[in-house]
């Protein structure tokens, strides 16, 4: 048996537990990051059907983790989202409106961003921080006590640690062995994921068609040798999705045609297709004895008004500066009061965004005439109430939490 000794133990190399790795390491924390499937090396990372739209917020944290300028070529500005409410797919004139960066001082929204490069760009990163170990392994079970967190592998091996903070998603073994619980609701829908090729120019709009059965987004990403491209994210109830899946591919292009209303042009498959189920899911705490969740192990969202990765980033921000804080000043990261500190700053924005988005996911999805109403009404007066459409287009963006820095592209 393998014994080590680390200060933060980070089970989960997503993302989140990749970019809070790299932010503890650069401000001198040693960190043992736990990753049982390591990325490949970022060269080789093409980028495929998930993308993340990351607001200003995320890419001031990602910023600081070192990662972000050979990324940002990757990604592409999101400068208009278009809202088309097409509740009545035979309809010559659905109600749109569009949400422009510029009306609110912007130059864009955010990035579209592919995520399997991003993963491998922040993984060379941490490679590259002296402070910082990564341990190909999965972890079995973990023990605390009053002095630390002693966790074992299936590698036989077995580190001691002063915290463990579990970033290693919805299933988290981490969440579970703690002994915190979760609130979860599933949707009854599946999204489908993939990029495309397309003849017209997205001019960096995103066109999102909200249908009873769930929205059909397109995202866009920057232009290739085939020509321009896409992300699609297409959300529909499981039975049909399941039936999607099962097309080939002239069937699956003609369906994206279809749903598209032409907005691109000639669209062609660009990357493998997935899909996933969806389910809106909250820890009922995000911290036990020496132990923290972020991201996906202590919050689930629907992908509507693409909150998900930006809430993990903010999760990150907010650890990363109350850990290096204690630090400093010689205090214990795994003592109740980190814990009670890093609730304290994100229990609002978790909890507001899940009932945001579980609401606004439950307006477009539901097929009461009532509602159809509604959407289009509020669409409308949204298009023509300027306080209004600028208030929602700030609302959408990140918040503004006391004591950040790295959301505010400060260092740590």
């Amino acid at each position: 048996m393998k014994n080590s000794k680390t200060d933060i133990l980070v089970i989960g190399g997503g993302v989140p537990g990749l970019a809070l790795t790299s932010l503890l390491g650069k401000a001198g924390v040693h960190v043992t990051l736990v990753d049982q499937n390591p990325p490949l090396p970022f060269a080789k990372a093409k980028a495929d059907s998930r993308t993340a739209a990351l607001m200003q917020s995320s890419i001031n944290i990602l910023r600081g983790t070192g990662c972000w300028d050979r990324m940002r070529s990757y990604g592409e500005e999101l400068r208009t989202l278009r809202i088309i409410d097409d509740s009545a797919p035979q309809s010559r004139n659905p109600v749109q409106t569009d949400f422009c960066a510029r009306d609110i001082g912007l130059d864009f929204f955010g990035i579209n961003m592919p995520v399997t490069p991003l993963r491998a760009a922040l993984a060379e990163t941490v490679q590259n921080i002296k402070t910082i170990h990564v341990l190909d392994a999965a972890l079995t079970n973990y023990h605390t006590d009053d002095f630390g967190v002693k966790a074992h592998f299936d590698t036989d091996q077995t580190i001691t640690a002063k915290l463990i903070v579990g970033a290693d998603g919805r299933n988290s073994l981490t969440r579970r062995i703690s002994g915190i619980k979760t609130r979860e609701h599933p949707y009854g829908q599946s999204a489908i994921t993939c990029l495309i090729h397309h003849t017209k120019n997205h001019d960096y709009i995103s066109t999102e068609f909200h249908r009873p059965s769930g929205p059909f987004t397109l995202v866009p990403m920057p232009s290739t040798d085939q020509g321009f491209q896409s992300s699609l994210v297409w959300v529909d109830r499981t039975a049909e999705t399941d039936r999607f899946m099962t097309w080939n591919k002239p069937d699956f292009e003609q369906a994206l045609q279809d749903r598209s209303k032409d907005c691109l042009g000639k669209i062609t498959l660009a990357s493998t297709v997935h899909s996933w189920p969806l389910c809106r899911m909250q820890a009922q705490e995000l911290t036990a004895k020496r132990t923290i969740l972020i991201a996906e192990a202590a919050h689930v969202l629907h992908p509507m008004g693409a909150q998900g990765l930006n809430l993990s980033l903010r999760d990150v921000a907010a650890l990363a500066e109350t850990l290096v804080d204690f630090i400093r000043t010689g205090q214990d990261p795994g003592s109740l009061a980190v814990g009670k500190q890093y609730e304290r700053r994100r229990h609002f924005d978790i909890t507001s965004r899940v009932i945001s988005t579980d609401g606004l996911t439950k307006i477009v999805s539901t097929h009461s005439g009532m509602a159809k109403i509604i959407r289009k009404l509020g669409l409308k007066t949204l298009d023509h109430v300027t306080f209004l459409k600028e208030f929602s287009m700030q609302q959408g963006l990140a918040p503004q939490m006391e004591g950040d820095r790295l959301t505010k592209g400060f260092s740590l």
